[in-house]
């Protein structure tokens, strides 16, 4: 019976195995988080503090490297307001000194001595710190990997409005009013394109700011070509017909590779699981019976 119970426990075991192979893939934010995280990083830059810090942290971002770094991460994660990004950079640094002086008072409080709790609010507010920018890293590739989704469904409706002859701008601003539920992501970057074209920036310029910002591939090309017909003008259909079918084409490759993945997991789960506990179900009565005779024929 034991035999039995392992042979049946064994499937169960290959299932949370493949499950859990699934789960370590990282999923999309959903909607409801990315609106809320927008409202939070919105209601702080709005506070009164932060009101007027935008034009010292665009000089902040040019004399630092590393603040240059985190402001691409910040607009990479869909802050691109300024005040925002100070707002935010801010608050990571009271919160990780917060952390830090915490852990140092309860530290001190369960015996260690000053410097012992010295080192461990340091060590709670570096890694605070680290964890943070991890965080928003994680935050802003989430984002842009739901772009990458986006690309093709934003292509295609460009191509159809640009062939009913409508302008760039009156482009963007059609694909913002109508894509907001479809491709949210994608339409708060050309919501930002938009307003600094009608700010009087230059179209090719923005064009070129947030391709070199985006991650995503299919993005950046989009981005790419409507730069090139705004400078040259012609036509566009036939190229944005090629790019939709390069992203078709890169995303059934992806789903082919994890499909071929997925086929390599399940080998070795029934190699280790499935194999053994069909060996017990069909040997283990004939291994019992040898056994039992055995048993009797040393008696």
């Amino acid at each position: 019976m034991n035999l039995l119970y392992i042979a049946a426990l064994l499937p169960l075991i290959s299932l949370v195995l493949l499950l859990a192979a699934q789960r370590r893939e990282p999923a999309p934010l959903p909607a409801p988080m990315q609106l809320r995280a927008r409202r939070f990083t919105h209601w702080l830059g709005s506070l009164p503090i932060y009101r007027d810090s935008g034009n010292a942290w665009r000089a902040a971002t040019r004399r630092s490297r590393r603040l240059a770094h985190l402001s691409r991460t910040l607009q990479r994660a869909g802050i691109n307001n300024p005040r925002d990004q100070f707002a935010v950079y801010v608050s990571m640094f009271i919160g990780a000194n917060l952390m830090g002086t915490l852990a140092s008072v309860v530290a001190r409080a369960g015996g260690h001595t000053a410097w012992g709790g010295t080192y461990i609010g340091i060590a709670t507010t570096i890694g605070f710190t680290i964890a943070a920018i991890i965080a928003v890293r994680a935050y802003a590739d989430r984002r842009q990997r739901l772009i990458e989704e986006e690309a093709p469904t934003v292509v295609q409706i460009t191509r159809m409005l640009w062939r009913a002859g409508l302008s760039l701008p009156r482009t963007f601003s059609v694909l913002c009013n109508e894509l907001r539920q479809l491709a949210p992501e994608t339409t708060r970057e050309l919501s930002s394109a938009l307003r600094r074209i009608e700010t009087g920036d230059n179209q090719e310029e923005v064009l070129a700011d947030i391709a070199q910002l985006t991650k995503s591939d299919g993005f950046r090309e989009y981005l790419v070509i409507t730069r090139q017909v705004s400078q040259s003008g012609g036509g566009v259909d036939q190229a944005l017909s090629d790019l939709y079918q390069l992203l078709q084409n890169r995303r059934r490759t992806e789903l082919q590779e994890k499909v071929s993945k997925l086929s390599a997991k399940m080998s070795v789960v029934m190699m280790s699981m499935l194999f053994p506990a069909l060996l017990i179900v069909l040997g283990g009565p004939g291994f019992i019976a040898i056994g039992s005779a055995l048993s009797h024929l040393g008696r």
